[in-house]
């Protein structure tokens, strides 16, 4: 059974001891709040300077130019925070079984070109 999980594109171990697995699950957990955290906000500052004219907010002495090179890197924090979808989402597409999150991978990378 582990295998054929394995080869599907996830990870699995049999648990023998169940309190060092719920231990492991905990941290897993805190990690991925600290990732959400970490998108949650560089999404907002990136939404912040992608939408300045829309929502009132004017950077008329800052080039344009330079406010591009930061929408860049406020992205790079958010695509590292969810590279999980990335590496699941293409792994599954080349394995020809497409998931949720090669959805989440195709059209997020097709919006960053």
């Amino acid at each position: 059974i582990i295998s054929a999980v394995v080869k599907a594109g996830f990870h699995g171990d049999l648990i023998q001891d169940p309190s060092k697995e719920y231990t492991a699950a905990e941290e897993e957990s805190s990690g991925y709040f600290r990732r959400f955290l970490t998108a949650a906000i560089f999404s907002i500052l990136l939404h912040l300077f992608s939408m300045h004219k829309m929502i009132g907010i004017s950077f008329e002495s800052m080039p344009e130019q330079i406010n591009i090179s930061i929408q860049i890197l406020l992205l790079l924090p958010i695509l590292f925070a969810g590279n999980g979808f990335y590496k699941r989402g293409f792994s599954a597409l080349f394995r020809l079984s497409p998931n949720m999150d090669t959805l989440i991978a195709v059209s997020t990378s097709s919006a960053i070109v």
